[in-house]
């Protein structure tokens, strides 16, 4: 995917405290990865802006 996009986030309908030992999880070591919640989605555009991780770490969510 990172080869034909800048930015990539995924987002889980999952809650995130379900993730850990899932291939979830593992996903979310590899891609931005967000809850579908208002939060979430507001951490997916912060990354696809170009953001990052800094904006992630300022909503909590990574």
């Amino acid at each position: 995917m990172k080869q034909r996009s800048r930015y990539i986030a995924w987002l889980n309908p999952m809650a995130t405290e379900r993730w850990f030992g899932t291939t979830a999880g593992e996903i979310a070591h590899l891609v931005p990865m967000f809850e579908v919640s208002r939060q979430g989605f507001d951490g997916a555009i912060d990354v696809l802006r170009g953001r990052g991780i800094n904006a992630q770490l300022r909503h909590g969510l990574y």
